[in-house]
């Protein structure tokens, strides 16, 4: 079933279209009319390339129109990772139900989660910095299924995007999940810079696709981009950091993919989609630096 929204917007595009075909189409007539060729050539030239713009408009328009979220109850009831067939993708009224940015409040299931593990209360990050993302996602094996992360709220609107669009055009990731769920930490924990840095280790290792995670770049003081939730790792046992042009220390598991000259499934290049679409949206891809960071992705 259609949704009303989706009939007015579909209402209001077929009004547009056909109020700038008659505009054009009626200086189209008046400069044939007055014997003005080249004014009737220049009209329908005119109206070719609105035509492409309004197309394009409307397929933006569409592409970013918002839809009606799943309750809070009800995504806490989608578990991260869990498969998703194409049938209740439709019962929910669209893929678009699945991609969805909410507030982190206290108390909440998900504060519950991130509280002395990624997030570390009182710290440079806010919790009012962040936002969780819920998303679909095709994995290794094809299938649909769910994901979260959480992102600093300046590139959430961005981020959803991305996922989006990577969803749409079946480019695959192994699993998504909030890097919380690699701290070791029992129900009560304390935040520690050590913590952080080993959930960020079993997380690359178990190739999970994670955001926020308020940690110090390696070997430093210094807050990383991922402490400020402005960094994205996908897929990052097949591409692992390597500065220098080693494979880094924590990730010796993936030594084999350290090797970019063997192309294979799941890594990221410069013209790889992933890339692609990470770039269109304003991210910067860290595989083409020095940094050679092949998994990262930062805004």
């Amino acid at each position: 079933m259609e949704r009303p929204e989706s009939k007015i917007l579909n209402i209001a595009a077929t009004a547009a279209a056909a109020v700038m075909f008659f505009m054009l189409s009626a200086n189209v007539c008046l400069a044939d009319a007055r014997g003005n060729t080249t004014g009737g050539i220049t009209g329908l030239l005119l109206l070719r390339e609105a035509a492409k713009e309004f197309a394009a408009a409307m397929s933006k328009a569409a592409e970013e129109a918002v839809d009606p979220p799943i309750t809070r109850r009800e995504v806490y009831r989608i578990k991260p990772g869990k498969k998703i067939t194409k049938k209740d993708i439709k019962r929910r009224g669209g893929p678009g139900r699945y991609f969805q940015i909410y507030k982190i409040q206290k108390g909440d299931l998900v504060y519950g989660r991130i509280a002395g593990r990624s997030y570390k209360p009182g710290g440079a990050v806010k919790l009012s910095d962040l936002r969780y993302i819920r998303t679909l996602y095709y994995d290794f094996d094809g299938r649909i299924r769910s994901g979260e992360i959480i992102v600093n709220r300046s590139i959430a609107k961005d981020t959803k995007a991305v996922f989006r669009e990577l969803y749409r055009t079946k480019n695959q990731i192994r699993k998504m999940r909030l890097i919380d769920d690699y701290f070791t930490s029992g129900k009560t924990a304390v935040w520690s810079a050590a913590a952080a840095e080993k959930a960020d280790t079993a997380s690359m290792n178990d190739d999970n696709t994670s955001g926020f995670n308020y940690r110090m770049v390696a070997g430093t003081s210094t807050i990383s981009m991922h402490g400020y939730g402005r960094a994205i790792d996908v897929n990052p046992f097949e591409n692992p950091w390597c500065p220098g042009g080693s494979i880094y220390s924590n990730q010796k598991s993936s030594a084999a993919y350290a090797d970019r000259s063997n192309r294979r499934d799941h890594m990221i290049f410069a013209d790889s989609g992933i890339t692609r679409i990470f770039k269109k949206h304003g991210f910067r891809w860290l595989g083409e630096t020095g940094t050679r960071d092949y998994q990262h992705f930062e805004k």
